[in-house]
C-alpha cells in the first residue's frame, strides 16, 4: 500500500499509459521458480526458535523425475518426502545448480535491465545545476559500466551513465521483472514410474521462526482472577501463507541442536551415512517424518501418522492449533490464545536462609535488627484445560492499576504456581538461634571425630496489617532438621547427603490482623572440634 502511494505521487497524465518508476525499489521482491511448487500447508513452532513445516503439492514426473528447491537449511535428519502408497521414491539426488529465475526489480539498474527495448523518458544532470530531458527507446544497458543508450525517432542517440539519471519514466506498459541466474540447492526425486498430478509431501525442521508467550492477570475478586495468554510469532525464515499454525508448549529433545543437514550444503561431510558422488549426495530409501501427523482430506500418505492437534496433549508436549494464518517474511504477529477465570489464593511468603552458618562459623551470632523480606504473592491453581507455559506475566488489580510483573513458570493442569507481587513491610519477620546441646566425638569419619551440636531456632512473625493473612514460611539450614512446631513440614535429605546436608522446614500459617506468632525448629550439625 505504501509503495503504491509513493508511486502515485510521481504519476503524470499523458494520452499513452506510463508509470514513473523512480522509487520502485521499495516494492516487495520475490523469486518465481519454474520447478515443482510445494505450498506450505502447516507449520509447528517451538519456543526455541525452530519450526516444523509441512509442504504439499501435485507434481508431474513424465520421465519418473521431479525437481524441487531445497528450502533454507533444514536441521539434521529432519528432511523427508512422502508419497501415496501407489508410488515409491527410489532415490533423491541433492546438488548445487544454476537456475534461471524471474526476479522483481529492486533498484534502477534492475529496472533498466527489465525495460530494455521500451519507450522511455529520462531526466538527467547536465552540470551542477542544469537538468536535461530525453525521450526514445532504451536500446542498451551495460551492467558493468552502468552506461545506457537511448535512441529517439530522429535516430539521435543519448549515451549516459545511469548514475546521472534523476528520473526514469516508462511510457508504455512497464516490466518490473527480469531473468537472472541464481545458485541454489535442488533435489531431484526419482520415482519408480511416471507421475501425473500426483501428491507429494515435504516436511523438515528449520530455524528462524519463534514464538514468545506472555500472560496478563486481572484480579476479579478475592478468589478468582482472569488469566490471558497471547503469543508473539516471529518469522525470519520463509513466507507462510494460508497454513495451519500450531504453537507447541513443552521441552522437546533436539539432540543435534541447530546442526544443518548435509543435504543442504556443498562438499564432503564424511561418515558412513552419506554416499558421496562427486559434488552430489544420493540418499536411498526415503521415509516420511515421524515427528507429527496431519489429517488428510483427500490424499492418504503412506506411513504418515494422523492425529488432531487442536487443544490436545501428545506425550510431554501440548499443541495450540490456531487455524490458517499468514506469516509474512521478516514480520512479527501477535495471536490471542486463551482467556479464562482461574482460582487463586492471596498469599504472603518469606524464606529464612541459614544466616548463622554454624558449620563454618562454629558459633552463633544473632542480630536483633535483622529482618527478612516478606513478599505478597498469588498462588494460582491451574484449573484450565491446558498446561501453563513459562512466560512473563503482567498483573493488574480490579481497576486495571498495574501491580507487578513476574515470571509464570510451567504448571501442569491441576498444579499450583506462585506469582510474586511486591514486598510487604507491614509483616515483620525475625529469626534467632541458640545452642542447646553439644556431644563431643559423636561421629567418626576417616579417623576423624566430629561433635554433634543441637540448635534451636525461633521465628517471630508480626502481622501489622489490618487484615488476616496467610504466610508461607520456609527455613533453610545446613544440617538435619529434627523438629518443627505448628505442623511444619520437614524436607529430610536422602539416604546419604554428606556430613551436613541441606534441609528445610515449611509452614503455612494464618495470622489475624495485628497478631504476633512465634514458631520454633530444632536441627543438628556436625563440626570438627
Amino acid at each position: 500500500m505504501m509503495a503504491q502511494l509513493m508511486i502515485n505521487q510521481f504519476l503524470k497524465i499523458y494520452n499513452m499509459k506510463r508509470v514513473t518508476l523512480l522509487f520502485i525499489a521499495i516494492l516487495n521482491s520475490g523469486f518465481v521458480i519454474s520447478q515443482t511448487d510445494l505450498q506450505t500447508s502447516s507449520v509447528n513452532v517451538f519456543k526455541n526458535g525452530t519450526y516444523f513445516v509441512v509442504k504439499e503439492g501435485k507434481i508431474n514426473a513424465p520421465n519418473a523425475k521431479a525437481n524441487i528447491l531445497v528450502a533454507g537449511n533444514p536441521l539434521l535428519g529432519t528432511y523427508w518426502f512422502t508419497t501415496t502408497k501407489d508410488y515409491k521414491i527410489n532415490k533423491v539426488i541433492f546438488q548445487t545448480d544454476t537456475l534461471n529465475r524471474k526476479k522483481t526489480a529492486q533498484n534502477l539498474h534492475e529496472l533498466l535491465l527489465s525495460n530494455a527495448g521500451k519507450k522511455v523518458k529520462i531526466a538527467y544532470t547536465k552540470g551542477e545545476k542544469e537538468v536535461g530531458n530525453f525521450s526514445g527507446v532504451l536500446t542498451e544497458f551495460n551492467k558493468q559500466s552502468g552506461m545506457i543508450k537511448v535512441k529517439n525517432a530522429s535516430n539521435h542517440s543519448l549515451y549516459i551513465e545511469s548514475s546521472r539519471i534523476i528520473e526514469f519514466v516508462v511510457e508504455e506498459n512497464s516490466k518490473e521483472t527480469f531473468e537472472a541466474d541464481s545458485i541454489a540447492r535442488t533435489a531431484e526425486i526419482n520415482f519408480n514410474k511416471n507421475l501425473s498430478a500426483s501428491p507429494l509431501k515435504l516436511s523438515y525442521v528449520n530455524t528462524g521462526i519463534n514464538w514468545i508467550p506472555s500472560y496478563s492477570i486481572k484480579i476479579l475478586n478475592d478468589k478468582q482472577l482472569q488469566l490471558e495468554l497471547k503469543a508473539l510469532v516471529e518469522n525470519y525464515a520463509e513466507p507462510i501463507q494460508g497454513a495451519d499454525l500450531t504453537l507447541t508448549v513443552g521441552s522437546p529433545n533436539f539432540y543435534f541442536g541447530n546442526q544443518t543437514d548435509p543435504l543442504a550444503t556443498h562438499g564432503l561431510t564424511g561418515g558412513n551415512t552419506i554416499v558421496a558422488r562427486g559434488t552430489d549426495y544420493t540418499f536411498q530409501n526415503v521415509r516420511p517424518a515421524a515427528m507429527k501427523g496431519y489429517a488428510e482430506a483427500e490424499d492418504t500418505y503412506e506411513e504418515f501418522t494422523s492425529f488432531d492437534t487442536e487443544g490436545q496433549k501428545s506425550n510431554d508436549l501440548y499443541f495450540y492449533q490456531l487455524g490458517k494464518v499468514d506469516l509474512p517474511m521478516n514480520s512479527k504477529s501477535s495471536f490471542p490464545i486463551f482467556s479464562s477465570n482461574i482460582n487463586y489464593e492471596d498469599l504472603y511468603e518469606v524464606t529464612l536462609n541459614d544466616y548463622v552458618a554454624y558449620v563454618s562459623n562454629r558459633q552463633i551470632y544473632n542480630t536483633s535488627e535483622q529482618k527478612f523480606d516478606v513478599f505478597h504473592a498469588l498462588r494460582i491453581t491451574n484449573n484450565y484445560t491446558t498446561p501453563l507455559t513459562t512466560a512473563p506475566v503482567f498483573v493488574q488489580d480490579e481497576n486495571l492499576n498495574p501491580l507487578a510483573q513476574d515470571q509464570l513458570k510451567y504448571t501442569p493442569v491441576g498444579g499450583k504456581v506462585k506469582i510474586q507481587l511486591a514486598k510487604s513491610p507491614d509483616i515483620v519477620v525475625s529469626n534467632q538461634e541458640e545452642e542447646v546441646e553439644k556431644v563431643e566425638r559423636a561421629k567418626k569419619v576417616n579417623n576423624n571425630f566430629y561433635s554433634k551440636v543441637t540448635i534451636k531456632g525461633t521465628v517471630k512473625i508480626e502481622n501489622l496489617q489490618n487484615k488476616a493473612i496467610q504466610l508461607n514460611t520456609t527455613k533453610n539450614v545446613n544440617g538435619v532438621l529434627t523438629k518443627a512446631s505448628d505442623d511444619g513440614k520437614i524436607q529430610k535429605p536422602g539416604k546419604y547427603a554428606g556430613l551436613n546436608s541441606a534441609t528445610n522446614a515449611e509452614w503455612d500459617l494464618k495470622l489475624a490482623a495485628g497478631e504476633t506468632k512465634t514458631i520454633t525448629y530444632v536441627y543438628e550439625v556436625y563440626v570438627y572440634p
